[in-house]
């Protein structure tokens, strides 16, 4: 048992702006590529969409790295 009392303080947020804006456009990149699935159905419209919806975790992950940083 310590007789000292000794307070961590907690790490803040370090999520800007820029970090909920570049959310907002993958998710508007999601809804764009999927109406457009949704629209139009041709092959190169399904392999550009999956492009842009399968590239959004990479994005997001990085967003978020940089934000730890």
């Amino acid at each position: 048992v310590s007789v000292y009392s000794v307070t961590v303080p907690e790490p803040e947020a370090k999520f800007s702006l820029f970090a909920g804006v570049v959310a907002i456009i993958l998710a508007a990149g999601v809804a764009a590529s999927a109406a457009a699935m949704i629209e139009v159905h041709q092959i190169v419209v399904y392999v550009a969409g999956a492009f842009g919806i399968l590239n959004v975790p990479l994005v997001a992950e990085a967003q978020y790295r940089m934000a730890k940083q």
